[in-house]
Order: structure tokens, then sequence, then C-alpha cells
């Protein structure tokens, strides 16, 4: 999370990870585990993307299940998954992931504010 909103890392649990995987590459490949070790940075990145693109590939597959039901391709489907005139559905979930998208922008910036709040009450207790 803490990459994500490009905040400092938590560089113990980071070299955690580093160490382990690079270990267990060890006992593969002596290069293989070095390569890994130094760009340890793009496949942390490599990874978080592969995850977001695989959750909207999946929200994606879930609101095509959700409108257009599970009906074989050529055939006439009747109803949807949820029993909902398609139009409506369709309204629902577009209110829903712009809610959302709301949501995290304002959890991502309030944290921002209260750690920034948090370090300048620090540096003034210290001064």
């Amino acid at each position: 999370m803490k990459t994500l909103t490009l905040s400092p890392c938590d560089m113990a649990f980071e070299q955690k990870v580093k160490a382990k995987v690079t270990a267990k590459l060890l006992n593969i490949s002596s290069t293989l585990a070095r390569g890994f070790y130094r760009n340890f940075r793009i496949f942390a990145w490599a990874f978080t993307a592969t995850f977001f693109v695989s959750l909207i590939l999946t929200a994606y597959s879930f609101y095509n299940y959700a409108v257009y039901g599970s009906c074989d391709p050529g055939e006439p489907c009747y109803i949807t998954a949820l029993g909902v005139s398609i139009g409506v559905l369709e309204k629902y979930i577009v209110y829903l992931v712009v809610a959302i998208l709301i949501a995290s922008a304002l959890y991502v910036v309030v944290t921002k504010l209260l750690r920034k709040s948090q370090r300048h009450s620090e540096k003034t207790n210290y001064s």
C-alpha cells in the first residue's frame, strides 16, 4: 500500500520478502537469485500491476455475468443472472464503482493528511 501511495516503504518487510525469495531461488540457481535480488523493485511493480489488471478483468467478468447472465452465444437469453432489467442494473453498477473510487481516493488523502499532522506534532514535541 505504501508503494502505491508513493510513501516511504517499511524496509523491514521489503527486506524479509526479498531475503526469503532469494533464499528459495538460491536452491535453484545462484544467477537467478542474484538477478532477482538486484531487480527486486521491478518484480514487485510487475506483480502489483498484474494484480490490478487481474482485479479489473475479474470485476468486468462479474459485471458481464450480472448483466448478461450465462446464456449460450447465439441463443436468446430472456433474463439476466440477477433478474433485474439491464438498464437499471448498469446504472447501479456505475454508481457503485464511482462510489468505491471516491471512497478510495478519500481514504488515501485522509491517511496522508493524518501522517503529515502526526509528523508535524512529533517535530514540535521534540523542539
